[in-house]
């Protein structure tokens, strides 16, 4: 393959008012002569020299949220490339917003963050930097040219809805627009964090591939003490807050002044302490206040009078239907069924407190070839649909499965899932988290209670799942 020539280290291309400017950019990398054309094609540099970087500038915006979004891809479809990619938005010297990922696939990954403005018309800036990018012959990054989304307009279909009001100080507004877990624990937690502050409180909520039903689809807004906003709320946001790195970290409210909005989009309850956890009492309460609609409060009278609080939840997640964020489902949710078949088995047999496990699954197959395995060990709700892209059945189903392993005396989960680990906050019950398998068939689980890790157990099969015992007394 005869590889791409660039111009220079230093590069600078124009297209109307949008310019593109490279930097340490080896004479293998590439960048578009028009610069909503083509892909910029980053290949890695010698060790020790600097990483490549590159910058789209001039990009208009006016006050609102808005999500930048592009698509990278890594390596050819004969070797899977690696590179750690540092995302920015800026408006002169100030950086508006930031989010760092690793990109490790032959298949193109969606990437993307949202950032507010709130000055007018300006322009803004848009920035990749790339380290560690493993190198093949013939091997490289392309990334897509950004697009831009303004979030409350008609083709976004976001819709704003004030869940607290307050007097005089500016809101607190949750923006995650991910899966419902990934939207429901940021949100309950904005709207802990935003009472004790005496901010109110907010949430933007569209349709989308991660989450395909509307936020009136799944609760009764008016009973939830939802009310849709137009979006003047929003606007004049300018202070956003993002918790999507490895590590968590805190809001610091101190930091913020009372008259400046709050955009939070994190992936995760969030924290105003430092040291602290999400509060296990207030989420539990904030769901418990959120009053599902008819929709799915017939699907849940639908599944029966069955008493949970002697059954164990295990959710099992499976990649998405019809390829959807194909690269970045397969290479979280790997845990072979084998895994979840032993800890049933070794559940039933050793474990007489546990009368039944209630099955939430995305994987009709693998729950029918559990139901004919265990028989009525197995209890489960009956989907309409599984295909949370499209269908908005798909999310009612998964609420109702939400809100019963909640109901679960115990949960388990895989680490990689953040449902399980909502159900269990919400529920306030312990959540056994399953690491990867290894090569000796076992594995490492976490024990959760109240958004804390209290212990790390080692499970094989055969060990009476004691790895599921309940906590000792302190």
């Amino acid at each position: 393959m005869t590889a791409p020539v660039a111009p220079s280290r230093t590069g600078r291309r124009k297209h109307g008012q949008v310019a593109l400017t490279g930097t340490n950019l080896n004479p293998w990398c590439a960048a578009p002569d028009q610069v909503w054309a083509a892909s910029v094609v980053l290949h890695a540099n010698r060790p020790g020299e600097p990483v490549a970087a590159f910058t789209y500038s001039g990009l208009p915006v006016h006050d609102g949220i808005y999500v930048l979004s592009t698509k990278s891809l890594a390596g050819l479809p004969e070797w899977e490339g690696a590179a750690e990619l540092t995302l920015a938005v800026a408006q002169g010297e100030t950086r508006v917003a930031r989010t760092f990922l690793r990109v490790a696939t032959a298949e193109p990954v969606l990437i993307g963050f949202p950032f507010a403005a709130s000055r007018g018309e300006i322009s803004v800036s848009y920035s990749v930097r790339v380290a560690n990018l493993e190198h093949w012959a013939g091997s490289g990054l392309h990334i897509e040219p950004p697009r831009l989304v303004r979030l409350l307009d008609e083709t976004s279909g976001a819709r704003f809805f004030t869940a607290t009001r307050g007097a005089g100080l500016a809101p607190m507004i949750s923006a995650n627009q991910g899966g419902l877990a990934n939207r429901l624990l940021p949100f309950l937690s904005t709207l802990d964090i935003a009472a004790q502050a005496g901010r109110p409180a907010g949430i933007l909520w569209g349709t989308n591939a991660h989450c395909a039903a509307s936020l009136d689809e799944l609760f009764d807004l008016g009973a939830s003490g939802l009310t849709e906003d137009g979006g003047d709320t929003v606007v004049g946001v300018d202070e956003p807050f993002f918790d999507y790195e490895p590590t968590p970290r805190a809001l610091d409210l101190n930091a913020v002044a009372p008259s400046r909005p709050i955009l939070v989009h994190s992936i995760r309850a969030i924290t105003a302490d430092p040291f602290g956890r999400p509060d296990g009492a207030a989420m539990a309460g904030r769901f418990s206040g959120l009053r599902p609609s008819v929709a799915v409060m017939d699907r849940l009278a639908a599944f029966g009078p069955h008493d949970l609080g002697q059954a164990i939840g295990l959710h099992v997640r499976r990649p998405f239907p019809h390829g959807a964020f194909r690269a970045l489902e397969r290479s979280k949710f790997t845990l072979a069924d084998e895994v979840y078949r032993a800890i049933i088995e070794d559940l039933r047999d050793n474990r007489a407190d546990v009368q039944t496990l209630f099955l939430a699954t995305n994987d009709p197959a693998f729950e029918r070839r559990l139901k004919a395995e265990f028989g009525d060990y197995i209890l489960t709700q009956e989907k309409r649909s599984i295909d949370n892209t499209r269908d908005p059945r798909a999310v009612q189903d998964a609420l109702v499965d939400l809100i019963l392993l909640s109901r679960c005396k115990a949960l388990i989960s895989a680490q990689k899932s953040d449902f399980g680990y909502a159900a269990a906050l919400f529920g306030r019950r312990p959540l056994y988290r399953l690491g990867e398998a290894e090569a000796d068939g076992g594995l490492d689980v976490e024990l959760w209670n109240d958004g804390e890790r209290l212990d790390v157990r080692r499970y094989r099969r055969g060990e009476d799942a004691r790895a599921f015992a309940a906590p000792s007394p302190s």
